[in-house]
C-alpha cells in the first residue's frame, strides 16, 4: 500500500493486490488491519469480502486540477504513484463490488483509474523522481500506470469512465 503520508520505498511494479506492503505510517497500518480483518470475517462466516484500495478520490475538476500540478511538477501526486479515482467512479466501483456474487474468500483490488495523473510514461517519472530506472523498478518498456488492474477487470468487471483529456 502506498498511500501513506510519508514518501513510500517502492516495491517491485506494477503493484498489485498480492503486493507485499510497506507500511510507513499509522493510516497505512490501520488499512492493512482493515483487510486483514475482512479477510478474517470471511474465513470464518463463510462470506466474500471486498477490500478496495483508493488512491485520493476526488471530483473531475480537482483531478484535472491535480493533473495540471503534476505536469508542472511530478513530484506531485507522487506518493500515491500518480493513481486517481473520481467521485463517480468510487460509487461506482462500490456499487459493483455490493452487487457482485463472489465466491465466499476475501478479495483485495487496487480501486482507481488505468489512466495516470502524469503527462509521460510512468518510467520516465519514476526515473526524475525517484532516481530509479526501469530494471530496478520491475516496469518493462513505457509503462502508464504503477499498479495492476486485471483483477480488477476480471472479477468485478470495473473500467473508471472518468478519462483525462489528452495534452
Amino acid at each position: 500500500l502506498v498511500w501513506g503520508s510519508a514518501r513510500p520505498t517502492l516495491p517491485r511494479l506494477p503493484l498489485g493486490a498480492d503486493t507485499d506492503l510497506h507500511i510507513t505510517d499509522t493510516y497505512a497500518l490501520t488499512k492493512q488491519v482493515d483487510e486483514a480483518s475482512a479477510a478474517m470475517a470471511s474465513k470464518r462466516y463463510g462470506i466474500p469480502s471486498i477490500s478496495l484500495r483508493f488512491p485520493n478520490v476526488s471530483s473531475p475538476e480537482d483531478v484535472l486540477s491535480r493533473a495540471q500540478e503534476v505536469a508542472q511538477d511530478l513530484g506531485v501526486a507522487s506518493r500515491e504513484l500518480w493513481a486517481y479515482l473520481t467521485l463517480g467512479d468510487a460509487g461506482r466501483v462500490v456499487a459493483r463490488a455490493i452487487k457482485s456474487d463472489l465466491e465466499p474468500k476475501p478479495y483485495v483490488f487496487n480501486a482507481l483509474s488505468e489512466q495516470t495523473l502524469l503527462p509521460t510514461d510512468l518510467t520516465t517519472a519514476l526515473a526524475e523522481v525517484y532516481g530509479i530506472g526501469a530494471e530496478s523498478s520491475g516496469l518493462e518498456g513505457p509503462v502508464k500506470s504503477a499498479y495492476r488492474l486485471d483483477d480488477l477487470h476480471a472479477t468485478l468487471g470495473f473500467k473508471g469512465e472518468f478519462v483525462l483529456p489528452q495534452s
